[in-house]
């Protein structure tokens, strides 16, 4: 298997295709489930970029092409290049000369000096108004020289500089790329520049980025949130095992994944520089210590110390009713997590779990109905049917509002069940903590005390 059915693309000088390529072959060959894949994998990259920035297959593809060649016409409408190869415009190397690479021009002598260009991308790249300004200047220069291969010469000395400087930008790039129509955004990119100087000035883009992103990791590590500076600092560590406190820490594992998961998106030629224990272990589904799991416990735990003591309960059915409210939030998990192994046992507790679900959903449902009932029946006022329907209906409503769409079906109603109960967290999640949330909390509470009471109550009396 050679470099190019490794990157699963066809053979190309294109240093983006290549990335692409790495980028989504990376997905399947992790190094923290693949490590050999991905060796082989980052091997067969290195080779293609390397390969493509030497121009070794843009050679190979001209001596192929070089029997049926005939005579190109270069042209460049919007900046008044029209001519053809040859043409006494043109200027020509001695013959003794090597034949230039494809996209390339013949050596003459320019009326600007590689001073002149160098200090050019600086000052476009320290500010753009006067960076405009040498640009308008230097190129108007060029273009009364009456010489389309001076021009022509120009683009690729300036795109050199550019793909050269240390934090080039899109957004100044795209400045350049407007100013003098090198179409960059168009499909035929390399059709001024030439697809090597192109390349190089993707790979600037994306070394800029990088820098980008090792600039956060640190500042992070220094500055960030106090779970950031440990996620940080252990992902950047060179432990060869996962600290025992890592679960204990709230919060610590679920900021730690966040991380690579953004890493591995956005980054991932980063992954390297991170510890590859810390990486596989937080990559893997686990239960670990959360500021939600904290919340819910106080939350439920003050309901059901409150729905205790009052009249007309009965502490089996608050038990029972307390068993499936934490079975919901915290066992389901933890169940399909320890079974994950073996794929029977789970498929028996997946089953077990789904129809107890529908149960429970149907048996909240019904103890909704009962307890609308007995409210009108105990104030003897009409309309029993349609107070009973109306409950019966809000809950089915509630019940939408947290049917999963993204699990599968047989998951979907135990999760349901699960975001029903996991409300008061998602509802302080969604206020944002601050004030809105001091104040809404309380109120839900205390509507989820009524609700808890009446529900226990009437599972009392059945």
């Amino acid at each position: 298997m050679n470099i190019w059915q490794i990157l699963g693309t066809e053979p190309t000088d294109e240093v983006a295709k290549i990335r692409r390529a790495y980028a989504q072959q990376l997905k399947q060959h992790r190094p923290d489930n693949n490590p050999q894949g991905y060796q082989r994998l980052r091997e067969a990259f290195e080779q293609a970029k390397a390969m493509a920035e030497s121009g070794l297959l843009a050679v190979q593809k001209e001596c192929a092409d070089e029997t049926t060649a005939t005579e190109d016409i270069v042209t460049h409408p919007e900046s008044g290049f029209a001519a053809e190869t040859g043409s006494e415009e043109f200027c020509t190397a001695p013959e003794q000369s090597a034949e230039p690479l494809a996209g390339e021009l013949p050596a003459c002598e320019p009326v600007w000096t590689a001073a002149e260009i160098s200090e050019l991308a600086d000052k476009l790249a320290d500010s753009e108004v006067r960076g405009a300004a040498a640009l308008e200047a230097l190129w108007s220069r060029v273009a009364r020289s009456g010489s389309l291969a001076q021009q022509q010469l120009f683009h690729q000395a300036l795109g050199r500089a550019l793909a050269a400087l240390p934090g080039l930008t899109e957004g100044l790039l795209e400045s350049v790329s407007a100013r003098l129509d090198w179409g960059l955004d168009e499909y035929e990119s390399a059709r001024v520049l030439g697809p090597q100087i192109v390349a190089a000035l993707e790979d600037q883009l994306r070394e800029t980025e990088l820098a980008r992103g090792r600039k956060q990791l640190k500042v992070e590590s220094e500055s960030g949130s106090f779970l950031q500076r440990i996620s940080n600092r252990l992902l950047q560590s060179e432990r060869r095992s996962v600290p025992f406190w890592m679960r204990l820490v709230p919060g610590l594992v679920q900021e730690t994944t966040q991380q690579v998961n953004r890493l591995s998106h956005y980054y991932p030629e980063l992954l390297n520089r991170l510890n590859p224990v810390l990486v596989s272990y937080v990559l893997q589904p686990r239960l670990a210590v959360s500021w939600a799991g904290i919340f819910l416990c106080l939350f439920w735990g003050a309901i059901f110390l409150l729905v205790l003591p009052a009249p007309g309960v009965q502490s089996n059915s608050l038990k029972r009713m307390a068993m499936a409210v934490f079975f919901f939030l915290f066992v389901r998990d933890a169940m399909w997590l320890g079974l994950s192994r073996w794929g029977t046992l789970l498929s028996y507790y997946l089953t077990l779990e789904y129809i107890v679900s529908i149960l429970g959903a149907l048996m909240g449902a019904t103890l909704v109905f009962g307890v609308a009932w007995g409210l009108v029946t105990s104030t003897e006022t009409g309309g029993k049917e349609l107070m009973a329907g109306s409950a019966l209906v809000f809950t089915f409503l509630i019940y939408w509002w947290c049917w999963p769409k993204d699990e599968p079906l047989i998951r979907k109603p135990g999760e349901m069940l699960g975001r029903l109960f996991a409300s008061p967290w998602r509802v302080l999640k969604g206020l944002g903590f601050p004030l809105p949330g001091i104040v809404i909390v309380p109120l839900y509470f205390l509507l989820w005390f009524i609700v808890m009471l009446a529900l226990v109550r009437q599972l009392s009396l059945t």
